[in-house]
């Protein structure tokens, strides 16, 4: 039976032999020929994508998909989607706020970034571009993303006023006579700082769905609490704060004080260091010195050297401070017999300065009863005023008075105005220092003169020396106690002299009858 078998099992192997070789070339070809069919199927395809310009499938700008559209499409998608349409994302306290991107200063280059997805599987060779688009796998390129923090500033300081509170400082309340401490109230702010450094260090979060934490910062109050500083603060309440106003038409003052509650206004607290002090504000000191003000009309008023603000520096540094008293321009009605000369003699103002108040009036306008504007005193006292220097010269005693910080210092005799040139009474002012002047009207040298008042306009009287004739002869020597001078107030020489370098500018001179 062996033998039997043996030859039966070689020619079954030997017929699968034979017809192996067939089936494989068969099978061959028919793989060649669906490889071809796919190749020309995938060839043909991807000649369409490159002639319609069209992105390769499975291209996603981040998360937008961009595959099979073409330059235009891809370009128009991806300024919509990530210039008109994204928005960043804030979170406040779990309240969601959205701004639109741009708005933040966010912007994608739609050209650029379409380029860039265009050419995902086109720089790597036929096969390779076939292959791709055969299998259609998910290829993610980032968007080219500009940010410009400039623009997102404005935009989070102008958010960031709608949600920051203020902080209340601790204050001091009276009630019934009683001190009562109000504890200070903690305020927040927007850490607009804090949210930018988020945004910058990754700035594709912010236009990808990410939200941002906003935090608010805590603004601590001035003044935290009173209460332990209530004795000191009563101490203070008893200080005095005081303006003395100077009147240099009158050569007096007149004392304003602070009252009690303007004082509450302006306490401050150093708790860390347990110190309260007074601090004038601005505008309570304005409203204080309308009120002074008001106490001092009809006639009179406040000047204040440089502003209010020079009252706050001096209160701030004492409990003290200086202004001065102004006058008001005034009128006069006209009696029987008055003249612009008898007028001007009368109240001690120029006529010149009573007729460029009154353009419209002349000596030969007057009438009784009619009224004329009588410019300020004041007017006469164009310098700031030497507070503390004066001098009083009386023309019916022909004697001057020097006064220095309210004491008598010097006085002299001396020679005014004769009856038909008289030296006008009033309050004048040193305005000018001339070594050695000269009157053309007389032809005279004036040696040290000290010009006071204008006469008329563009002639100054004032107070000299001896004066001395172009012909070498000295003036009034033997006159002194006397009038004898055509308006100017005479000294001798050498207390002229004295005088000149002793008056500065700005001291006030009163002349009385």
């Amino acid at each position: 039976m062996h033998e039997k078998t043996r030859p039966m099992a070689v020619r079954v192997t030997e017929a699968k032999k034979a017809h192996t070789p067939k089936l494989l070339n068969a099978l061959g070809v028919f793989i060649m020929v669906i490889v071809l069919l796919i190749g020309f199927a995938g060839l043909a395809l991807l000649a369409y994508f490159n002639l319609e310009d069209r992105i390769l499938p499975g291209v996603h700008v981040y998360n937008l998909p961009l595959g099979t559209k073409t330059y235009e499409e891809a370009e128009a998608l991806i300024d919509q989607y990530w210039n008109e349409d994204a928005v960043v994302l804030f979170n406040l306290d779990e309240t969601l706020f959205q701004v639109k991107a741009a708005e933040l200063g966010f912007t994608v280059n739609e050209i650029t970034t379409t380029e860039k997805a265009y050419l995902v599987g086109r720089d790597s060779g036929l096969l390779q571009e076939l292959m791709a688009l055969i299998k259609r796998n998910t290829i993610i390129i980032m968007p080219d993303l500009r940010y410009d923090e400039t623009i997102a500033r404005p935009v989070l300081e102008s958010f960031a006023l709608t949600v920051n509170t203020d902080a209340v400082d601790a204050r001091i309340e009276r009630s019934n006579n009683e001190y009562i401490a109000i504890p200070g109230v903690t305020g927040a702010q927007l850490d607009v700082e804090g949210l930018l450094l988020q945004i910058a260090a990754n700035p594709l979060l912010a236009v990808t769905g990410t939200t941002f934490e906003m935090h608010m910062l805590p603004i601590q109050p001035e003044v935290y609490d009173l209460s332990p500083l209530l004795d000191d603060i009563k101490q203070l309440m008893q200080a005095k704060y005081t303006l003395e106003a100077y009147d240099a038409i009158l050569d007096e003052y007149t004392s304003f004080d602070v009252q009690t509650d303007a004082l509450i206004e302006w306490i401050r607290v150093d708790q860390a260091a347990e110190q309260v002090w007074l601090e004038p504000n601005l505008e309570s000191v304005q409203s204080i010195l309308q009120e002074w003000d008001s106490s001092l009309q009809p006639k009179r008023g406040l000047r204040l050297p440089l502003g209010p603000e020079t009252i706050v520096d001096s209160w701030k540094n004492s409990t003290s401070a200086r202004a001065e008293v102004i006058y008001s321009p005034t009128s006069y009605t006209i009696q029987p017999g008055d003249s612009l000369w008898r007028i001007s003699l009368q109240l001690g103002v120029p006529m010149f300065m009573i007729m460029e108040a009154n353009p419209e009036v002349s000596e030969n306008t007057l009438y009784a009863g009619m009224q004329i504007t009588i410019p300020s005193l004041n007017d006469l006292l164009p310098l700031p005023v030497v507070q503390n220097k004066r001098i009083v010269i009386s023309i019916s005693e022909q004697h001057m008075w020097i006064y220095e910080n309210g004491e008598l210092y010097k006085d002299y005799v001396i020679s005014t105005g004769m009856e038909d040139s008289p030296t006008m009474a009033g309050i004048f002012q040193i305005q000018t220092h001339v070594l050695d002047a000269y009157a053309s009207n007389w032809d005279l040298w004036m040696p040290h003169f000290m010009g006071i008042y204008e006469a008329w306009d563009g002639f100054m009287n004032g107070i000299h020396g001896l004066p001395l004739l172009s012909n070498g002869h000295r003036l009034w020597a033997s006159n002194l106690g006397t009038p004898a001078s055509y308006g100017c107030i005479i000294l001798d020489l050498d207390e002229a002299e004295e005088l000149y370098y002793w008056a500065d500018e700005g001291v006030v001179v009163e002349i009385r009858r």
